[in-house]
């Protein structure tokens, strides 16, 4: 796999850290190298076990970034990053596919739409249906402290 470099407010956060999120300004930026002529797709997931009370494991989908390249790095925002004040601890886990093409807008409308429920998000499915090819993969632990005095 490529090496994936993530950055948080501009410093480097190593695979398998811990930082704080402050989400009320945060600057994640992700850097892998692109080949020429070629398209990416960033995901941001979260993997929750199963318990009692939520009987099967879930995803939970946290970014979603199409038809990254060396063009155009930043890319078509789909799903926008949320991070929530106080929310506790999370595993933030990287993955950067390759497409097979440059999606078209159509597509770009298509996924906004057939993304209603980031909680209930099926990785597998959606690189399945894309023809997405894994390229590199990261992840990090986070805490986001409570907003206010």
């Amino acid at each position: 796999m490529t090496e994936m470099v993530v950055l948080l407010n501009g410093e480097t956060i190593e695979n398998e850290s811990e930082v704080t999120i402050n989400p009320s300004i945060q600057s994640l930026q992700v850097l892998v190298p692109m080949d020429k002529g070629m398209f990416y797709t960033l995901l941001i997931i979260e993997k929750y076990d199963s318990s009692p009370s939520s009987p099967r494991a879930r995803t939970h989908l946290h970014e979603l970034k199409i038809n990254m390249s060396r063009k155009f790095p930043a890319g078509l925002t789909v799903i926008p990053l949320n991070t929530l004040p106080d929310s506790g601890y999370h595993q933030y886990i990287l993955r950067w596919y390759r497409q097979k093409d440059s999606w078209a807008l159509e597509k770009y409308i298509n996924l906004k739409l057939d993304i209603q429920d980031r909680d209930s998000f099926d990785e597998n499915d959606f690189c399945r249906k894309f023809g997405l090819e894994i390229v590199a993969e990261s992840c990090f632990y986070s805490s986001t402290p409570a907003l206010g005095p």
